[in-house]
């Protein structure tokens, strides 16, 4: 359980620092929208 923590502690504060890259930022909005529209369309059929 210790080793699962320190991992999500570590892959938390890699996100941060990603965070402040405004590429990584533009690429996590555009895999919102795509996951987004997916699931949309397959919902409405």
């Amino acid at each position: 359980m210790i080793s699962f923590i320190l991992t999500l502690k570590r892959l938390l504060s890699a996100l941060r620092k990603l965070a402040k890259d405004s590429l990584f930022r533009t690429l996590l909005g555009t895999l919102a929208v795509i996951l987004l529209s997916g699931t949309i369309f397959y919902y409405t059929n």
